[in-house]
């Protein structure tokens, strides 16, 4: 993933860079019909 994205997760900004490598692995994006985001992830 070459591109960074800016996001609000869980109450706090930050990249999506951060989260993938942070204690989460992040490996699906769902948008909602009503414009909001689930994620899929994974504790490591």
């Amino acid at each position: 993933m070459s591109e960074d994205y800016k996001i609000e997760y869980a109450g706090q900004k930050c990249s999506l860079k951060e989260l993938q490598f942070g204690s989460k692995k992040i490996f699906g994006v769902i948008i909602q019909k009503d414009g909001t985001i689930d994620f899929c992830y994974k504790d490591l």
